[in-house]
């Protein structure tokens, strides 16, 4: 049988199953559940759910972290291995509660209007520090670019147990 050819010499589609949408096929497969099952259970449509199976940056860009907790819950399947294909890293897990008291803080300490800090970051989070739950509706890809400016570890809150989730 002939190696593998590397990953920059086969086709694209095949590229992108080596990823985070490899991992989460296998782990809807290991589930039991079909795609239409997932979905459902997830509260996306089939289409939307089929897409995560398809494209490595769907979770991260397209679902709120409230749906990513979910995927990860209803298959049974570490979020943070979903994403990276690693294990959780050994983290104390942070509320998301604790990343919207972050960005208050971050604010008084710097008199920054919320404006600049959104600016600084490329990320609306108004809404949020007005009501905090409201953050629940943010992505992967928003997270980790506010805790990066915050200086926290974005797996954290992934890790995060339902009652921790400050809303």
């Amino acid at each position: 049988m002939p190696p593998k050819p590397p990953p920059s010499s086969r086709e694209p589609e095949e590229r992108a199953l080596d990823g985070t949408a490899r991992r989460v096929e296998q782990a809807r497969k290991a589930a039991g559940l079909t795609e239409a099952e997932a979905a459902a259970l997830i509260g996306v449509s089939q289409a939307a759910y089929c897409d995560l199976e398809s494209y490595d940056d769907e979770m991260e860009t397209c679902l709120s972290l409230r749906e990513v907790r979910a995927v990860g819950s209803i298959l049974g399947a570490d979020p943070v291995w979903l994403l990276t294909g690693r294990p959780s890293p050994p983290v104390h897990p942070l509320p998301l509660f604790d990343v919207v008291a972050s960005i208050r803080a971050y604010l008084a300490e710097r008199r920054l209007p919320v404006s600049e800090f959104e600016d600084l970051t490329g990320w609306g989070v108004s809404e949020a520090l007005e009501k905090p739950a409201a953050a629940w509706d943010w992505n992967v890809d928003g997270l980790r670019d506010l805790c990066d400016v915050l200086g926290l570890d974005y797996r954290a809150v992934l890790l995060a147990e339902d009652g921790d989730a400050g809303t």
